[in-house]
């Protein structure tokens, strides 16, 4: 890869956020006072972050902290999900992969169907502070007809977690990626549940609080 495709890779990437941020500017003043933390199942390139919904503003302060749902090691330890997680093993799996891009000032979306292969789950040191799940697969493209190895972690340290149940986590983790032209926030949003003969994980994507892409797995026990 050209160091000159490189830069023009970054640059079209610092761009596609400014225009994130116009946006999200416009559309702030619409939001619901009473939002979910939980994404809907018809979730669209540019739809809002709920946690930028919850907090509004101070969304960008990554000092900001929420009710955290999980507050101790022993209700992590009893949560039927993560004990699943931890001691399943898994067949092969499937899912989609879904990239927003922009098109005449529009977000559109592209999809690939993918299939899972090799899946391991390993669970970090309950003592340490950044307890998290790492589930790794080999991703199968169908469209492109590629093969590479994905990882989705999954934090379960009580002030990473949304919502949880018994059979639900819903986590995020934010950070502040640089570019040549300034900074964006970016957000990855992970909801991991039990369905019938699956375990679901559906990871997002958020660029200053709208939605750029994301991904669903689908693991069947």
């Amino acid at each position: 890869m050209s160091i000159k495709y490189v830069q023009i890779r970054t640059i079209v990437t610092s761009l596609m956020a400014v225009a994130f941020l116009l946006t999200d500017v416009q559309a702030a003043q619409a939001m619901s006072n009473d939002p979910s933390l939980i994404l809907t199942d018809q979730q669209q390139c540019g739809t809002h972050s709920p946690l930028f919904v919850a907090l509004g503003d101070a969304y960008f302060d990554l000092d900001e902290t929420h009710e955290p749902g999980l507050t101790s090691s022993t209700d992590i330890e009893q949560n039927k999900l993560l004990s699943r997680l931890s001691t399943q093993r898994f067949k092969d799996g499937w899912g989609q992969r879904v990239n927003c891009t922009a098109n005449v000032g529009q977000l559109q979306a592209q999809a690939s169907n993918v299939l899972l292969e090799d899946i391991t789950v390993r669970r970090s040191d309950l003592s340490s502070p950044d307890s998290e799940i790492l589930v790794t697969a080999f991703e199968y493209d169908e469209q492109q007809k590629r093969l590479r190895r994905e990882t989705v972690t999954i934090p379960i340290r009580a002030d990473k977690l949304l919502q949880s149940s018994d059979d639900r986590l819903v986590s995020t983790l934010r950070h502040r990626q640089a570019t040549p032209i300034g900074s964006y926030l970016e957000e990855t949003h992970i909801d991991a549940f039990i369905s019938s003969e699956s375990i679901i994980i559906e990871q997002s994507v958020f660029v200053n609080g709208t939605l750029a892409q994301w991904h669903t797995w689908h693991l069947p026990e």
